[in-house]
C-alpha cells in the first residue's frame, strides 16, 4: 500500500514526452483524415473527367463556335481515352512494384 507521502510525482519532462506523443498521435490522426479527403478528392475528380469524356463522344457534334477543347475531344478517337485511363494503370503498376520489393526484402 502506498501513503499519502510517497505518491509517485510526474517530473516536468516525463510530462513533455507524454505532451509530445499526444501532440504526435494527434497531427498523425489528423495527417490520416486529411489524406483519406484527398484521395476521396481525387477520385472523384478522376470519375468527373472520364465521365465527361465519356459523355462528350455521346452528345450530337458541337458546332464552329463552341470551344475548340469540346470539338477536339469529340472528334479525337485515341487521347481522349489516354489520359484518364493512365492514372489507375499507373496506380496498379506502382503498386504492383512496392509488393515486389516488399516480397523481395522479407524472403
Amino acid at each position: 500500500m502506498h501513503s499519502r507521502g510517497d505518491r509517485c510525482t510526474r517530473t516536468p519532462a516525463s510530462m513533455f514526452g507524454s505532451l509530445f506523443l499526444s501532440a504526435f498521435w494527434l497531427l498523425r490522426s489528423a495527417m490520416t483524415v486529411l489524406s483519406g479527403y484527398l484521395l476521396l478528392a481525387a477520385s472523384l475528380s478522376l470519375l468527373v473527367v472520364a465521365l465527361s469524356v465519356v459523355l462528350l463522344k455521346l452528345l450530337p457534334s458541337f458546332d464552329q463556335q463552341s470551344h475548340p477543347w469540346f470539338r477536339a475531344l469529340q472528334v479525337d478517337e485515341y487521347y481522349v481515352m489516354l489520359v484518364p485511363l493512365m492514372l489507375p494503370v499507373a496506380i496498379v503498376f506502382v503498386y504492383a512494384n512496392w509488393m515486389g520489393m516488399k516480397l523481395y526484402r522479407h524472403n
